[in-house]
């Protein structure tokens, strides 16, 4: 009779030790897999937080105005974004060659560029014929009149429309920003003047009557920027 109870009670204690062990065995391995799932999850968080904090591509950082493709005097395709670069200050003016504000203007754009250029000016000329068919020549004749007669270096581009509906995109967008600066929506003659800042805004609009002397003081405050 002892020896049935001692077995039986050696088979309850064997049983007893048996299932805590089991148990134990359970319990560890639902915490380990608890702890890769919690592991895998902030894997997932901190690579999502790096994409999400990832920089966008520097094509999508570039301004609109930057991005619209214009034609060098020489016919050459480019965006304005290849001007722009590292500029501070950028003065867009349509010109004209037999004008009454040609001299006037080229002489003092020019002096302009000179003292200002490697200090993050930049001056994009743009020949139009709209007014008074007073740059009525070909590009090659226009690029030779304003280096010859003018030193003029600074970059020059193939002649466009700023008013109509053949406006270039580049007018397009700068008269837009204009707003009511402008009389009707529209450029009244050559050598009015859009002065951009880095970020592709318009700053400014100076009509034909103001000299590019007149408006330095803006200029200057855009290079201090």
């Amino acid at each position: 009779m002892f020896k049935l109870i001692l077995s039986s009670v050696l088979v309850f204690a064997l049983s007893y030790i048996i299932f805590n062990a089991y148990d134990s065995y359970i319990n560890n391995l639902n915490k380990s897999n608890d702890n890769e799932k919690t592991n895998d999850n902030q894997k997932q968080e901190f690579s999502y937080e790096e994409t999400e904090s990832e920089p966008q591509s520097t094509e999508d950082t570039i301004p609109y105005l930057f991005n619209i493709s214009v034609n060098d005097i020489t016919g050459i395709t480019k965006k304005l974004k290849e001007y722009t670069q590292n500029k501070k200050a950028i003065l867009f003016v349509n010109v004209a060659s037999e004008c009454g504000y040609t001299d006037n203007n080229y002489k003092e754009l020019q002096i302009m560029y000179n003292m200002y250029s490697k200090k993050g000016l930049q001056i994009l000329a743009f020949p139009c014929n709209q007014f008074g068919n007073q740059e009525n020549k070909q590009e090659t004749w226009i690029k030779n009149f304003v280096e010859s007669k003018y030193k003029i270096d600074f970059p020059m581009f193939s002649k466009i429309n700023v008013n109509g509906e053949d406006t270039h995109e580049v007018y397009k967008y700068l008269k837009l920003k204009a707003g009511n600066k402008l009389k009707n929506g529209n450029i009244e003659w050559n050598f009015a003047k859009f002065l951009v800042n880095n970020k592709g805004e318009l700053v400014e609009f100076f009509s034909t009557q103001i000299s590019p002397n007149k408006i330095l003081p803006a200029i200057k405050n855009l290079l201090r920027s």
